[in-house]
């Protein structure tokens, strides 16, 4: 899946696992959050938007700090 339809699908939220196949450097993610555009969220988890953050927003940020095993439920909330 291409890297912003992946964000999209997960409400704005990418880790930085996610973002270095995709071409991103540890370096330009570092520049991202410096100039404002992508907020961390957890460690290596990142809000690719600025303003509030929706929770389905924060339930993907969990999920994706939480690893590959982790997952959300419709209790979630």
């Amino acid at each position: 899946m291409e890297l912003d339809a992946l964000i999209a699908a997960q409400c704005g939220v990418v880790s930085r696992a996610q973002a270095l196949p995709a071409g991103f450097t540890v370096a330009k993610i570092k520049w991202l959050v410096g100039a404002g555009r992508w907020h961390r969220l957890h460690a290596h988890t990142f809000a690719t938007f600025t303003g509030p953050l929706p929770f389905e927003a924060q339930v993907w940020a969990a999920v994706l700090r939480a690893g590959r095993r982790a997952a959300a439920s419709h209790r979630a909330g």
